[in-house]
């Protein structure tokens, strides 16, 4: 109930105090167990608060505690490390690095970020987020006390290591919002890596095997092997979390969402959407607990497995009955670049064409596309690579992707990551442009309307139209892009002598392009001859040097004067 409320607070609280909503509730789901729902929490909290900027510091460093009880120790030392780089006096990043050095074996390092926390002090670090609140430290900045406990702290620590002793897993501090702290003395174990066993007497059900079923899918599991400790039957809930995220790569299935085609006569058509599934973790920790307690061996659990429901609902599908158009946008194919581009962006177009975005939904396009194969249906056609032309698998999908972006920025829709190319388009302007690549460049858009929108897309003859759809009570919004060139850099030309040409013959093989610098602007009028307008984007266009092939200069024809002597001279 708390992260539900949580929840719809932070969809409509501004920016920095959804990113404090966001953090609260990623700290409410650790707590409960709920690692991976926690992990999703804090990544919100950074899209709210801006992932390279002080006031995501603190959720940085909640999720690297996240990685670090999920087992993942390198990716949770990436996070401090960059919880540290936004905001060096973040105390608590100081000291969950110092607990994973000791465990790791390194005093040294240990040392330092002990050192580092007590300078910086309790409670200090996050000062710009909003979040602020980090775990205290034992003794106020500047107290000699508080000196001589980390000291003495450290000469444990080496005392520790050089006696080789078990040292417990560190308690890894939260910077959160509230009072609460984030801490646990359990790690998640790999299912291959037996945890050693509990100091108590392990009960005798534990040791035999489960047998956990589902859909013709049969694993066999040792209880006691799953983190099952010494005070009864009660699994390691994060041990179960993770064998319930290997089983759900086998028997987990993403929801479809459903699509509403709206065609040109303006009928619309409906495919509904699908359910999908994924393996309940905790669901899953109880049926494995009940099956402890039968003693006779081959005791079979049959996998629980929990329905996801498509993101866009029956209400939303119904609110695009009957559509109003709110943007269009065309580009035509170049000339001369074959059937196989036409056949790329034909199926790439038809790949969009349907896709229905909720209000504050986000959308990917390579993860609709998919990737460009040729077992796919996608043929050779012209790419650019490094400012020149090239033959690619899936040639003309940027221009699918061009085309999506200038038709979502005209409905008000925003571009979360989008990426020009290396050198201008011809089909837009500079800077209106919008490069994939499938697992390297990706364009992900945003809703934040108040409704739900519909994208429509087709390859009539030469032309490429995307249009965006929304709700019959929608208002069109008045908004016009405007390009402006900031700066112009012209290439080079290389000359290169080639002797198959004739004397003066020049050819060119690489034509040179200019560089650009170009910003885009959203344009929207107010009244009378007032505009607002936001910038867009930024895009830079490295200027590429030309190639050139010119024919070798013409032999001197010399002629022997007696009174001028030799006179030597070029008919060129």
């Amino acid at each position: 109930m708390a992260c539900r409320l949580l929840r719809r607070q932070a969809a409509h609280a501004p920016g920095a105090d959804s990113a404090r909503l966001w953090n609260h509730m990623g700290l409410l789901l650790a707590r409960a167990g709920r690692l991976r729902a926690a992990r999703r929490a804090w990544r919100r909290t950074l899209r709210a608060a801006g992932r390279r900027t002080p006031a995501a510091a603190a959720a940085w460093n909640n999720l690297a505690n996240a990685f670090w009880l999920a087992g993942r120790r390198r990716r949770a030392l990436c996070a401090y490390r960059v919880a540290l780089r936004l905001d060096p006096s973040l105390a608590a990043a100081h000291r969950n690095l110092a607990r994973a050095a000791l465990r790791m074996g390194r005093p040294g390092q240990a040392l330092r970020h002990w050192w580092a926390a007590a300078r910086a002090g309790p409670g200090r670090g996050a000062r710009a987020s909003g979040l602020s609140a980090c775990a205290a430290a034992p003794a106020a900045s500047g107290s000699t006390w508080g000196w001589v406990g980390y000291l003495a702290m450290a000469a444990l620590a080496a005392l520790l290591w050089l006696l080789r002793g078990a040292a417990p897993e560190p308690g890894l501090r939260a910077a959160a919002a509230s009072p609460a702290r984030f801490s646990t003395s359990r790690t998640l174990p790999a299912l291959p890596r037996p945890v050693p066993a509990p100091a108590g007497p392990i009960p005798v059900g534990a040791e035999l095997p489960v047998v956990l079923e589902a859909e013709g899918v049969r694993l066999e599991v040792v209880p006691a092997r799953l983190g099952l400790t010494a005070e009864g039957y009660h699994l390691d809930f994060h041990a179960a979390a993770h064998l319930a995220e290997q089983l759900d790569r086998v028997l987990g299935r993403a929801p479809a969402e459903p699509r509403v085609r709206v065609f040109p006569d303006g009928s619309v058509e409906v495919v509904p959407g699908r359910s999908g599934r994924r393996v309940d973790p905790q669901a899953l920790a109880s049926a494995i607990e009940r099956a402890m307690l039968e003693l006779p061996p081959g005791r079979v659990v049959t996998v629980p497995l929990e329905e996801l429901p498509p993101a866009a609902g029956p209400q939303v599908v119904e609110s695009l009955m009957r559509p109003r158009l709110l943007s269009r946008y065309t580009t035509r194919l170049p000339a001369g670049e074959g059937e196989g581009r036409a056949s790329n962006i034909r199926l790439a177009a038809r790949a969009v064409d349907g896709v229905v975005l909720a209000p504050g939904a986000t959308w990917s396009f390579n993860r609709e596309v998919g990737p460009r194969l040729p077992q796919a249906g996608y043929r050779p056609a012209p790419v650019l690579r490094r400012g020149a032309r090239d033959v690619g698998v899936g040639g003309g999908v940027c221009q699918v992707s061009t085309t999506v972006y200038n038709a979502a920025l005209l409905a008000g829709l925003r571009a979360r990551v989008r990426s020009p190319h290396s050198t201008p388009v011809p089909y837009v302007a500079p800077g209106r442009d919008a490069t994939v690549a499938y697992g390297v460049l990706d364009l992900v858009l945003e809703n934040p309307l108040p409704y739900p929108v519909a994208l429509s897309a087709r390859l009539q003859g030469q032309r490429l139209a995307v249009a965006v759809w929304g709700p019959s009570g929608a208002v069109v919004p008045p908004l016009q892009m405007r390009t402006v060139v900031e700066w112009f850099q012209p290439a080079p030309e290389v000359e290169v002598v080639d002797e198959n040409l004739a004397p003066g013959e020049r050819r060119v093989e690489v034509p040179a392009r200019p560089g650009y610098g170009a910003s885009v602007w959203r344009e929207w009028a107010l009244y009378g001859p007032y505009r607002a307008r936001e910038m867009v984007n930024f895009s830079v266009y490295a200027p590429w040097p030309g190639e050139v092939r010119v024919g070798p200069d013409e032999p001197a024809s010399c002629t022997q004067d007696a009174g001028q002597g030799e006179e030597c001279g070029s008919s060129r």
